[in-house]
């Protein structure tokens, strides 16, 4: 049995990484470097993402406007600012709870 969080982590966890890499690429000029450590990751990761070796859920998600909303919330104050692990947890868990429902964490 998969519990959400598991759930979670194993079909949709890289796909929004995926597309937070992207919008920070795209939307704000970064370096995958500077992707890389805002999103407290590695460079071969954000390669990954980009080259869509990682996020197989990447057109799933973004045809959800509610979640593609939130992710671009998110992107922004990634720009904007360091944000704390809590930040980070706090933010994947409203993601989750967008995509699996209410009934997550």
């Amino acid at each position: 049995m998969e519990i959400y969080c598991e759930k979670f982590v194993k079909y949709y966890l890289s796909a929004i990484r995926a597309i937070i890499a992207k919008l920070l690429l795209e939307k704000y000029d970064l370096t995958q470097n500077e992707v890389a450590k805002k999103m407290k990751t590695t460079q071969p990761a954000i390669s990954h993402y980009i080259r869509e070796v990682r996020g197989k859920k990447v057109k799933e998600i973004e045809n959800n406007e509610v979640v593609i909303k939130k992710i671009n919330e998110f992107v922004e104050m990634l720009y904007n600012k360091e944000l704390s692990e809590e930040e980070f947890q706090k933010f994947f868990c409203e993601i989750c709870k967008l995509i699996l429902g209410d009934k997550t964490c």
